[in-house]
């Protein structure tokens, strides 16, 4: 099956290369104008390492764990600007859908994915996923739990689409530094992330939507594997 048949509602191409599901009036998204301003700071070795404690060789090697031998479909639910996954989409040929609000962060992401990659970039809702239910064989959402404003139903959206015995690979910041955790406080007082939260926050989140977890914690950063039970 195509990529673009995975897609059960209208799907409008803004500009080549790039798709939508929403509606025009639905389209701005709040990362839109800052993407590039994202790219530089998000992508910085010193503000992952000095802020979060977080080296950024951690976190390039649970994402080529997690593409490298995908075979797909898959989903990158949040997918934002590739900044940290784009030299693992290119050495992967698992057919990707790269889904994110923010066309921003999607017109860096089509740049930064080679001609011959099988994927499809879309702007969609998290909390309202345009596919069938158990459609991937993966999905991931890497960095973005900590941004929603509500993280439940959008966990649920990612166990729906996920085939049974399908693995979500999932990133977050959490409390874990005094630095880090006084600089989430600032960055939620500004709007930017949700309200700091432990790491055992959004296991125990993951659990109560039929999720089996494994993770590992790196100061600030959660890196989990949550398996959808065959049973589910």
């Amino acid at each position: 099956m195509a990529l673009h048949d995975l897609i059960k509602c209208p799907l409008h191409e803004l500009e080549p290369g790039l798709y939508s599901v929403l509606e025009e009036a639905e389209r701005p998204a709040h990362y839109d104008d800052i993407a590039g301003v994202y790219d530089l700071i998000i992508g910085s070795w010193l503000y992952n390492r000095v802020m979060w404690g977080n080296p950024l060789s951690e976190y390039r090697g649970y994402s080529h764990e997690a593409i490298h031998d995908a075979a797909g479909p898959v989903l990158d639910a949040g997918c934002g600007s590739l900044v940290f996954t784009a030299a693992d989409y290119a050495n992967s040929t698992a057919p990707v859908i790269l889904l994110d609000r923010s066309l921003g962060m999607l017109r860096r992401a089509r740049t930064r994915l080679t001609d011959a990659h099988p994927s499809i970039v879309v702007q969609g809702d998290l909390y309202d996923l345009p596919f069938d239910d158990a459609v991937f064989e993966r999905v991931y959402h890497l960095a973005v739990a900590h941004v929603l404003p509500e993280r439940l139903p959008v966990l649920r959206e990612l166990h729906r689409v996920l085939r049974p015995g399908g693995t979500l690979y999932i990133t977050s910041l959490i409390r874990g530094s005094w630095i880090g955790d006084a600089w989430a406080q600032v960055l939620h007082r500004r709007g930017e992330v949700t309200a700091p939260y432990d790491a055992d926050v959004l296991l125990e989140e993951l659990a109560s939507v039929g999720f089996e977890t494994e993770h590992r914690t790196r100061a600030n950063a959660l890196y989990a594997w949550a398996q959808k039970t065959l049973d589910t």
